[in-house]
């Protein structure tokens, strides 16, 4: 390969930090909360390398679908941001008051054995402005 080539198919780093627009503000948005749909349902995240497509085959006519380019790696690294957030709201609510915890294991043979821990922060303030 020719280095006119090569920089011919190079994307300028200046391109690359150019503010968004809010097109694609709205698919970010999308694919974070498709991310979010996925981890609430327990699905496999293989399952974003196909919903881009067939979010394009759907909404021929969507910006927001052909900017849509989430697959597997992009959704791992968006869940490991919001455990981040997730980890930090729990830990300081658990701080500030009351928690309980439960835990739920799986005794399924045929998988590997899950426990899941779920801890619960009572909120009293939030809750009676809610009231």
């Amino acid at each position: 390969m020719n280095l006119a080539k090569c920089q011919a198919s190079t994307t300028s780093l200046v391109s690359m930090f150019k503010p968004r627009n809010e097109t694609a503000n709205k698919a970010i948005m999308a694919e974070v909360l498709f991310t979010i749909f996925l981890v609430v349902h327990n699905l496999p995240l293989l399952v974003a390398d196909h919903v881009g497509k067939l979010f394009r085959a759907m909404f021929p006519d969507s910006e927001i679908a052909k900017q849509y380019t989430c697959a597997h790696t992009k959704t791992r690294r968006i869940i490991d941001v919001l455990a981040d957030d997730v980890e930090k709201k729990v830990t300081k609510g658990a701080k500030q008051g009351v928690f309980s915890l439960s835990m739920d294991g799986s005794n399924d043979k045929e998988q590997n054995s899950f426990t899941h821990l779920f801890c619960a922060t009572a909120m009293v303030n939030k809750w009676s402005q809610i009231r």
